[in-house]
């Protein structure tokens, strides 16, 4: 990663940051990691699992690329 690609990454980090501290409702959380992490990480396919309080099990919130 070149000096550019890292600042980028670096912003986009701290915006993300900003606006999570912001949240006050799941979907907001959502709604911002889902806008973000795409962007922070470009060149790879990702997703996020949320994991049920009583019995642990994963399900899907949200992947990368659509």
């Amino acid at each position: 990663m070149d000096s550019h690609e890292y600042a980028e990454r670096f912003k986009l980090l701290s915006g993300m940051s900003m606006l999570l501290q912001s949240c006050s409702q799941e979907k907001e959380l959502f709604d911002v990691t889902c806008w973000y992490l795409p962007k922070i990480f470009p060149n790879n396919s990702g997703a996020v699992f949320l994991v049920s309080g009583n019995d642990k099990k994963l399900s899907p919130a949200f992947s990368w690329p659509d």
